[in-house]
Protein backbone atom coordinates (compact mmCIF):
# COMPACT_ATOMS: atom_id res chain seq x y z
CA UNK A 1 0.00 0.00 0.00
CA UNK A 2 1.33 3.47 -0.88
CA UNK A 3 2.20 5.70 2.04
CA UNK A 4 -0.41 8.34 2.82
CA UNK A 5 1.07 11.79 2.20
CA UNK A 6 -1.30 14.34 3.75
CA UNK A 7 -1.70 17.89 2.50
CA UNK A 8 -0.81 20.21 5.43
CA UNK A 9 -3.60 22.55 4.34
CA UNK A 10 -6.15 19.75 4.68
CA UNK A 11 -5.04 18.24 7.98
CA UNK A 12 -7.56 18.54 10.79
CA UNK A 13 -6.22 18.79 14.33
CA UNK A 14 -8.60 17.27 16.86
CA UNK A 15 -8.28 17.78 20.60
CA UNK A 16 -10.12 14.98 22.36
CA UNK A 17 -10.52 13.14 25.64
CA UNK A 18 -13.21 12.60 28.23
CA UNK A 19 -14.87 15.62 29.86
CA UNK A 20 -12.67 17.36 32.48
CA UNK A 21 -9.46 15.82 31.10
CA UNK A 22 -7.73 19.06 30.07
CA UNK A 23 -9.02 19.50 26.52
CA UNK A 24 -9.81 23.19 27.01
CA UNK A 25 -6.29 23.81 28.29
CA UNK A 26 -4.87 22.07 25.21
CA UNK A 27 -7.00 24.15 22.88
CA UNK A 28 -5.69 27.27 24.59
CA UNK A 29 -2.11 26.05 24.10
CA UNK A 30 -2.66 25.46 20.39
CA UNK A 31 -4.21 28.89 19.99
CA UNK A 32 -1.18 30.43 21.71
CA UNK A 33 1.03 28.63 19.18
CA UNK A 34 -0.83 30.28 16.32
CA UNK A 35 -3.06 27.41 15.26
CA UNK A 36 -6.49 28.70 14.31
CA UNK A 37 -9.35 27.18 16.29
CA UNK A 38 -12.78 26.17 15.07
CA UNK A 39 -15.07 27.07 17.98
CA UNK A 40 -18.02 29.25 18.89
CA UNK A 41 -19.25 31.18 21.91
CA UNK A 42 -22.15 28.85 22.70
CA UNK A 43 -20.58 27.73 25.99
CA UNK A 44 -19.01 30.64 27.81
CA UNK A 45 -16.27 30.64 30.45
CA UNK A 46 -17.39 29.95 34.02
CA UNK A 47 -15.95 29.00 37.42
CA UNK A 48 -15.14 25.49 36.19
CA UNK A 49 -13.31 26.69 33.07
CA UNK A 50 -12.41 30.34 33.69
CA UNK A 51 -10.39 30.57 30.48
CA UNK A 52 -13.17 29.20 28.31
CA UNK A 53 -14.25 25.88 26.80
CA UNK A 54 -13.24 26.41 23.14
CA UNK A 55 -16.11 24.18 22.01
CA UNK A 56 -18.09 23.99 18.80
CA UNK A 57 -21.73 23.13 19.31
CA UNK A 58 -21.94 21.40 15.93
CA UNK A 59 -19.58 18.63 17.08
CA UNK A 60 -22.34 17.25 19.29
CA UNK A 61 -24.20 16.27 16.11
CA UNK A 62 -21.20 14.66 14.43
CA UNK A 63 -22.92 11.29 14.06
CA UNK A 64 -25.71 12.86 11.98
CA UNK A 65 -23.95 15.82 10.37
CA UNK A 66 -20.20 16.18 9.83
CA UNK A 67 -20.46 19.12 7.41
CA UNK A 68 -18.74 21.45 9.90
CA UNK A 69 -15.47 19.60 9.21
CA UNK A 70 -15.27 21.40 5.87
CA UNK A 71 -14.27 24.45 7.93
CA UNK A 72 -11.79 22.51 10.09
CA UNK A 73 -9.03 21.96 7.51
CA UNK A 74 -5.83 23.53 8.81
CA UNK A 75 -7.47 24.31 12.14
CA UNK A 76 -8.05 22.66 15.53
CA UNK A 77 -11.44 21.53 16.80
CA UNK A 78 -12.40 19.94 20.10
CA UNK A 79 -14.41 16.71 19.88
CA UNK A 80 -15.31 14.64 22.93
CA UNK A 81 -13.74 11.16 22.79
CA UNK A 82 -16.91 9.02 22.37
CA UNK A 83 -17.69 10.86 19.12
CA UNK A 84 -14.33 10.20 17.45
CA UNK A 85 -15.57 7.03 15.76
CA UNK A 86 -17.98 9.13 13.68
CA UNK A 87 -15.18 11.07 11.99
CA UNK A 88 -15.48 10.66 8.20
CA UNK A 89 -12.85 8.45 6.60
CA UNK A 90 -12.13 10.88 3.75
CA UNK A 91 -10.18 13.37 5.93
CA UNK A 92 -6.78 13.20 7.63
CA UNK A 93 -6.73 13.82 11.39
CA UNK A 94 -4.06 14.49 13.99
CA UNK A 95 -5.67 13.73 17.35
CA UNK A 96 -4.28 15.02 20.64
CA UNK A 97 -5.95 12.75 23.17
CA UNK A 98 -5.87 14.11 26.71
CA UNK A 99 -5.59 11.54 29.51
CA UNK A 100 -6.22 12.15 33.20
CA UNK A 101 -6.59 9.96 36.27
CA UNK A 102 -10.20 8.82 36.40
CA UNK A 103 -10.36 9.83 40.09
CA UNK A 104 -9.48 13.41 39.13
CA UNK A 105 -12.01 13.43 36.30
CA UNK A 106 -14.79 12.22 38.57
CA UNK A 107 -13.83 14.67 41.34
CA UNK A 108 -13.84 17.56 38.87
CA UNK A 109 -17.19 16.52 37.45
CA UNK A 110 -18.66 16.16 40.92
CA UNK A 111 -17.56 19.69 41.81
CA UNK A 112 -19.06 21.00 38.59
CA UNK A 113 -22.40 19.37 39.38
CA UNK A 114 -22.31 20.76 42.90
CA UNK A 115 -21.85 24.27 41.55
CA UNK A 116 -24.94 23.71 39.42
CA UNK A 117 -26.92 22.56 42.46
CA UNK A 118 -27.28 18.97 41.24
CA UNK A 119 -27.33 15.91 43.53
CA UNK A 120 -23.95 14.18 43.86
CA UNK A 121 -24.67 11.98 46.86
CA UNK A 122 -24.50 8.60 45.08
CA UNK A 123 -20.94 7.36 45.62
CA UNK A 124 -21.67 3.92 44.17
CA UNK A 125 -23.13 5.54 41.07
CA UNK A 126 -19.99 7.61 40.62
CA UNK A 127 -17.80 4.52 40.84
CA UNK A 128 -19.90 2.76 38.21
CA UNK A 129 -19.66 5.82 35.98
CA UNK A 130 -15.88 5.86 36.40
CA UNK A 131 -15.67 2.21 35.38
CA UNK A 132 -17.87 2.94 32.37
CA UNK A 133 -15.58 5.83 31.38
CA UNK A 134 -12.52 3.57 31.51
CA UNK A 135 -14.20 0.92 29.37
CA UNK A 136 -15.29 3.52 26.86
CA UNK A 137 -11.76 4.93 26.65
CA UNK A 138 -10.39 1.44 26.02
CA UNK A 139 -12.80 0.92 23.13
CA UNK A 140 -11.96 4.32 21.65
CA UNK A 141 -8.24 3.52 21.71
CA UNK A 142 -8.90 0.18 20.02
CA UNK A 143 -10.85 2.00 17.30
CA UNK A 144 -8.04 4.53 16.74
CA UNK A 145 -5.53 1.72 16.20
CA UNK A 146 -7.59 0.39 13.29
CA UNK A 147 -8.15 3.68 11.43
CA UNK A 148 -5.45 4.62 8.88
CA UNK A 149 -6.45 8.28 8.50
CA UNK A 150 -6.04 9.05 12.23
CA UNK A 151 -2.73 9.60 13.99
CA UNK A 152 -2.85 10.12 17.74
CA UNK A 153 -0.67 11.61 20.45
CA UNK A 154 -1.71 10.66 23.97
CA UNK A 155 -0.94 13.46 26.41
CA UNK A 156 -1.20 13.07 30.18
CA UNK A 157 -2.88 16.05 31.80
CA UNK A 158 -0.51 15.94 34.75
CA UNK A 159 2.55 15.95 32.45
CA UNK A 160 1.37 19.26 30.97
CA UNK A 161 0.81 20.77 34.41
CA UNK A 162 4.17 19.58 35.72
CA UNK A 163 6.32 20.21 32.63
CA UNK A 164 4.50 22.54 30.20
CA UNK A 165 7.53 23.25 27.99
CA UNK A 166 8.37 19.57 27.62
CA UNK A 167 4.75 18.77 26.79
CA UNK A 168 4.62 21.66 24.32
CA UNK A 169 7.72 20.34 22.53
CA UNK A 170 6.17 16.89 22.16
CA UNK A 171 2.95 18.35 20.78
CA UNK A 172 4.78 20.65 18.38
CA UNK A 173 6.75 17.73 16.97
CA UNK A 174 3.60 15.64 16.59
CA UNK A 175 1.88 18.44 14.67
CA UNK A 176 4.92 19.12 12.50
CA UNK A 177 2.98 18.35 9.30
CA UNK A 178 0.35 21.01 9.99
CA UNK A 179 0.52 24.58 8.76
CA UNK A 180 1.05 26.18 12.16
CA UNK A 181 3.87 23.80 13.16
CA UNK A 182 5.39 22.97 9.78
CA UNK A 183 8.51 25.08 10.37
CA UNK A 184 9.06 23.89 13.94
CA UNK A 185 12.69 23.32 14.81
CA UNK A 186 13.43 23.17 18.52
CA UNK A 187 16.86 24.70 17.91
CA UNK A 188 15.59 28.01 16.51
CA UNK A 189 14.61 31.08 18.49
CA UNK A 190 11.23 31.30 16.74
CA UNK A 191 10.37 27.76 17.79
CA UNK A 192 11.56 28.42 21.33
CA UNK A 193 9.27 31.46 21.45
CA UNK A 194 6.42 29.25 20.23
CA UNK A 195 7.03 26.76 23.05
CA UNK A 196 7.15 29.56 25.61
CA UNK A 197 3.82 30.88 24.37
CA UNK A 198 2.26 27.42 24.56
CA UNK A 199 3.60 26.63 28.01
CA UNK A 200 2.81 30.10 29.27
CA UNK A 201 -0.95 29.54 29.17
CA UNK A 202 -0.74 26.52 31.50
CA UNK A 203 -2.01 27.57 34.93
CA UNK A 204 -1.21 24.96 37.63
CA UNK A 205 -3.61 26.70 40.03
CA UNK A 206 -6.49 25.43 37.90
CA UNK A 207 -5.49 21.83 38.66
CA UNK A 208 -7.80 21.67 41.65
CA UNK A 209 -8.38 17.91 41.79
CA UNK A 210 -5.27 15.82 42.37
CA UNK A 211 -5.14 12.09 42.89
CA UNK A 212 -2.13 10.38 44.41
CA UNK A 213 -2.29 6.60 43.80
CA UNK A 214 0.13 6.05 46.69
CA UNK A 215 -2.39 7.10 49.32
CA UNK A 216 -5.69 6.78 47.47
CA UNK A 217 -6.49 10.49 47.61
Amino acid sequence: MAERIPDPRALITVVSGMPRSGTSMMMQMLEAAGLELLSDDHRVADADNPNGYFELEATRRLQEDASFLAEAAGRAVKIVAPLLRYLPRDCEYRVIFMERAIEEIMSSQRRMLERRGEDTSSGSGERALGDAFLERIRKIKDWIEDVPNVQVCYVAYRSVIDSPLEASTRIAKFLGETRAFGSFDAGTSDSQDLLIRMGGVVDPSLCRHRHDPRDGT
